[in-house]
C-alpha cells in the first residue's frame, strides 16, 4: 500500500512590528509580501477582541498570545535586561515587560476586558487527627478586589524617512524602545500614581494601606527596618518574600558614613538592617514601601493596541506611533504592605 507522508508544519515567521508599521504606511519600498502575515494576524486579534462586550478598540490589536520561534527576547530577566536568543517567546514578553516589582515577587495575571476581579485567598488551617477521629472542618475564605483598569499610552515620534528604508530600524531595537517606555509608565503609575487625570491610585498614595514613620535620616535605621518587617511578618507575610523598596535618590545617603545603612552582602544583594532592598526612581526621597510582594497582583487587561499616524506631522517628516495597554493591580492583603515615611 502506498504510504502518505505528512510534513510537519513549519513554525510561523516571527511577528515583525516594524513590517506591520511599514505596511500600514504603504511604503513604496516594501519588499514583496512584507507585512502581509502581520496584517492578517492583527485582523484576527481585532475580531477576537471585538467579541468581548465592553472592549475598547483604539487601533490595531497586536496578537500577544502568538508564539514565536527563535529571535531575540529583549529585557530578559535572566540576562539582566539584555537581549538573548530564546527557543520560544511570545509578543507579550516583548510588549508587556517584566516590572521591577515583579522581580521582587509580584504576580502577573493576563485578563480580558472591563473591570477585573482579583481573588484574595484566605488562610486554611490544618489539623492532626488520630484513629477514628473526624477531621475538623476548615473554611477557605476568598475575597475579591474589584479594579477598574487604567490605560497607559506611549507616544513615539520618529523619522518617516527611516521607516521607508527596510532594515534601517532593527525589530529588536524598536521592541526595546516600546518595552522600556511602557514599563516605566506602568511602574510609575502603580507605585506613585495620583489617582487623578486617568492615572491609577499608586501604592504611595493609597491611604487605606498601613502607614508608619521613621526618623534618623532618609532611610530607616537597622532597628526601625526590623520593626517594619516584623509587623507584616506577624500578620502572615512570607519573610523570604519581604523586600524594602526605597527611593533611588536616597542610595547615596544609605552608603554614607562609617556605618552605612545599606549593606552589600557577599552574594551582591543590598540590604537594610539585614532586609533585602531595591531602589526605584519612581519613589520620592524619604519614602519606603515594605511588602510581601507576592501578595500583589498586576493584571494586563487585553492586548496592546497600536496606532500609526503618518499624516499629522507629515510636513516635518515625522511618523507618530502610539501604543496603548490597559493595566490593573490589586493588593490581596493590605496588612502585608506598609508605606513608611521619614518624619518631617
Amino acid at each position: 500500500m502506498p504510504t502518505t507522508t505528512t510534513r510537519p508544519k513549519s513554525p510561523p515567521a516571527e511577528f515583525q512590528i516594524t513590517s506591520l508599521i511599514r505596511s500600514l504606511c504603504r511604503d513604496a519600498e516594501l519588499l514583496p509580501g512584507e507585512g502581509r502575515s502581520e496584517l492578517a494576524a492583527v485582523a484576527v486579534a481585532g475580531e477576537h477582541l471585538a467579541r468581548n462586550s465592553g472592549a475598547l478598540i483604539r487601533g490595531h490589536v497586536l496578537p500577544v498570545t502568538r508564539a514565536e520561534s527563535g529571535g531575540l527576547n529583549t529585557g530578559s530577566l535572566a540576562a539582566g535586561g539584555a537581549m538573548v536568543s530564546t527557543g520560544s517567546i511570545t509578543l507579550a514578553e516583548a510588549l508587556q515587560p517584566v516590572l521591577m516589582i515583579e522581580r521582587l515577587g509580584a504576580r502577573r495575571v493576563q485578563g480580558q476586558t472591563g473591570d477585573q476581579l482579583v481573588s484574595s485567598p484566605g488562610t486554611v488551617a490544618g489539623f492532626w487527627v488520630g484513629e477514628d477521629q473526624d477531621t475538623p472542618k476548615s473554611t477557605a475564605m476568598f475575597g475579591a478586589s474589584l479594579r477598574t483598569p487604567r490605560e497607559a499610552a506611549v507616544r513615539i515620534e520618529t523619522s518617516r524617512r527611516l521607516w521607508k528604508q527596510s532594515g534601517s530600524i532593527s525589530e529588536q531595537e524598536f521592541r526595546a524602545i516600546l518595552q522600556r517606555s511602557i514599563s516605566e509608565t506602568v511602574e510609575k503609575g502603580i507605585l506613585n500614581g495620583s489617582g487623578a487625570n486617568s492615572e491609577p491610585m499608586g501604592l504611595l498614595q493609597d491611604q487605606q494601606l498601613q502607614r508608619r514613620t521613621y526618623s534618623g535620616g532618609q532611610l530607616p535605621t537597622r532597628a526601625r527596618a526590623g520593626e517594619l518587617v516584623a509587623e507584616i511578618a506577624e500578620a502572615g507575610a512570607d519573610v523570604d518574600s519581604i523586600t524594602m523598596l526605597v527611593s533611588s535618590a536616597d542610595y547615596d545617603a544609605g552608603q554614607a558614613g562609617s556605618s552605612p545603612v545599606v549593606e552589600i552582602t557577599a552574594d551582591g544583594r543590598r540590604r537594610i538592617g539585614g532586609v533585602p532592598c531595591a531602589f526605584s526612581p519612581f519613589i520620592p526621597s524619604g519614602n519606603v514601601i515594605v511588602a510581601d510582594w507576592s501578595r500583589i497582583a498586576i493584571k494586563y487587561v487585553g492586548p496592546p493596541q497600536l496606532t500609526v499616524n503618518p499624516y499629522t506631522k507629515s510636513d516635518s517628516g515625522i511618523l507618530e506611533l502610539t501604543l496603548f495597554q490597559q493595566v490593573s493591580y490589586a493588593v490581596e492583603r493590605r496588612e502585608l504592605l506598609t508605606v513608611a515615611t521619614v518624619e518631617s
